[in-house]
């Protein structure tokens, strides 16, 4: 565990049929972060809740059933209070978002997304994987020079994947 690591803070939002929370926690603590979980109505209770954690964490899973899509319903709400999201970010804080997460970043308005605000053009858009079928899989990658605490650069990480809509596209590769 680095120093850096020893001293993040992360809050783990939390909404009705987010799934992968556990494991997220277990390997944030691995990595040597203390999680704090904030349930959703904990959140709407205290949005400034948030700014308490260095990292903020939104994990996948299938949010409010993804009734109306995959991130919706929690999108619209989380889109009520994206100024406190939108502050924490400034505060030069970093929000993950893990599958189902990162489509609810979208839905949101904190990244840009062409289903969030149909007619708008949006440099960026999560689309079904080229392979058209579920990928469930591990990855490796590799920790990039940035803000996050928790990996070092350079370093090799295995980590698991699994989607449906994973793949990622942009109008201009900048966006990424």
């Amino acid at each position: 565990m680095s120093a850096r690591a020893a001293r993040c803070h992360v809050g783990m939002l939390l909404a009705p049929g987010t799934n992968c929370h556990e494991e997220t926690a277990w390997a944030l603590r691995h990595l040597g972060a203390a999680v704090i979980e904030i349930p959703w109505h904990g959140f709407l209770a205290r949005p400034g809740s948030v700014h308490d954690a260095r990292l903020l964490v939104l994990p996948g899973g299938f949010s409010f059933g993804d009734a109306l899509g995959a991130g919706t319903l929690w999108g619209e709400g989380l889109r009520r209070h994206r100024h406190e999201l939108q502050r924490f970010h400034a505060e030069g804080k970093i929000i993950l978002g893990i599958c189902n997460g990162f489509q609810v970043l979208l839905r949101a308005g904190l990244l840009p997304d062409p289903a969030a605000d149909p007619g708008v053009p949006r440099p960026l858009t999560l689309a079904r994987n080229e392979s058209g079928r579920f990928e469930c899989r591990w990855v490796t990658v590799q920790g990039q020079p940035g803000p996050c605490p928790l990996f070092t650069p350079g370093r090799l990480y295995r980590l698991p994947v699994a989607h449906g809509e994973g793949n990622l596209q942009a109008a201009d590769l900048s966006v990424l």
